[in-house]
């Protein structure tokens, strides 16, 4: 008889024997505070052993706890958007990767560096999703966080938000339709406009502003070029 996916538990969670073990090397190096290696030893799982979706988001949780440590604050910010990852499910209901024990404080840390990189946007939307999932009305630090970013996203300045290109780029949601990048120290190749109705690839132009027309829809902003080009991006209103 054909199966009813609908009354279907969705599957456990798996992770495979390789990803354990590397996890257990991982831990040993950092117990001994051998942050280099502990990476390596990540990096190498994810290249090589991730299997399950849970294998690539928890070995990323892991690079973000490592790279924290390392004070690589940038590069931390990016596994942690790699490990607080959503898909699609059978049903057509969003889940996350992580389970909730782990999922809570993957969030917490992808507020926290977020924010003092004044990625206000990016933290405001992390905490609405720490505040929809788990309780967290009594968290402080996280309520004024948020209450900061909300201010700078409301407010008529300029937004500036600290950028650095990771593995050859950086991106970031736009919360304002213009947009100009400077102190760059590096370079910067080009600027890749990821929306609804349209992709489009510009060459990067020095003390230039660009628009995003209304009728591209929401867009992904992505800067491409030598890894550890530091920049501030501006967003204006007008």
């Amino acid at each position: 008889p054909l199966i009813d996916q609908a009354i279907l538990t969705p599957a456990q969670l798996v992770l495979t024997p390789d990803v354990k073990d590397a996890i257990d090397e991982m831990t040993a190096y950092t117990t001994a505070l051998d942050y280099r290696r502990a990476l390596r030893v990540v990096e190498s799982s994810l290249r090589q052993d991730a299997v399950t979706v849970f294998d690539f988001a928890l070995l990323q949780d892991m690079k973000t706890n490592i790279l924290m440590e390392k004070d690589e604050t940038y590069a931390a910010l990016e596994s942690a958007k790699l490990a607080t990852l959503t898909a699609i499910n059978f049903r057509e209901e969003e889940y996350y990767l992580l389970p909730d024990p782990i999922l809570e404080s993957a969030l917490h840390k992808k507020m926290l560096l977020s924010a003092s990189l004044r990625q206000h946007a990016l933290t405001l939307a992390t905490y609405n999703e720490l505040k929809n999932r788990f309780d967290i009305e009594n968290d402080e630090q996280l309520s004024e966080l948020a209450a900061t970013s909300q201010t700078a996203l409301d407010s008529s300045e300029p937004l500036p938000l600290l950028a650095k290109i990771v593995e050859d780029e950086w991106s970031f949601d736009p919360s304002r339709p213009i947009f100009t990048a400077t102190n760059i120290e590096g370079r910067i190749n080009k600027i890749i406009l990821r929306c609804e109705r349209r992709t489009l690839e510009l060459d990067y132009e020095e003390d230039v502003d660009w628009t995003l027309p209304a009728s591209f829809g929401e867009c992904e902003i992505v800067f491409t070029g030598r890894d550890n080009t530091a920049f501030v991006v501006y967003q204006f209103s007008e």
